[in-house]
């Protein structure tokens, strides 16, 4: 690892440390059929940081004209670890009592330290907004 991978490193780790909260990933128990159950199991326990990015416009129709609404992407910053490899796409994490699936795992900067984790908020009906 170069210099400058080591120090973005150790900032990035700083940054999650002050900034970042910990993340319990679940991943649901498979039955005989090997179907997906509502009996979940941890995964893995990382620290990482929560955000947003814009992910597009949606646009909606009004009698008025149209009105267009940003879209957010919900995402984990975290570093790339032995807990982080633990997670894979369809797992679920619990955000401010919401749920989310882990859509895909994307390397920040393909620099091999850090990950971007893209969530889907799961839509139960019982959702609070954020």
């Amino acid at each position: 690892m170069s210099t400058f991978t080591a120090f973005e490193r150790a900032k990035l780790s700083r940054f999650i440390t002050v900034y970042g909260n910990s993340f319990i990933f679940k991943r649901s128990r498979l039955n005989d059929e090997q179907e997906p159950t509502d009996v979940y199991d941890k995964i893995a326990t990382i620290d990482g940081v929560y955000h947003e990015v814009n992910a597009g416009y949606l646009s909606q129709t009004t009698k008025d004209g149209s009105r267009y609404i940003k879209e957010l992407q919900p995402m984990i910053l975290c570093l790339q670890n032995c807990e982080s490899a633990k997670i894979m796409p369809d797992d679920v994490v619990e955000i401010r009592q919401n749920k989310y699936k882990v859509v895909r795992m994307n390397m920040v900067g393909k620099l091999g330290y850090a990950w971007d984790i893209l969530l889907e908020l799961i839509d139960d009906g019982a959702n609070i907004g954020l």
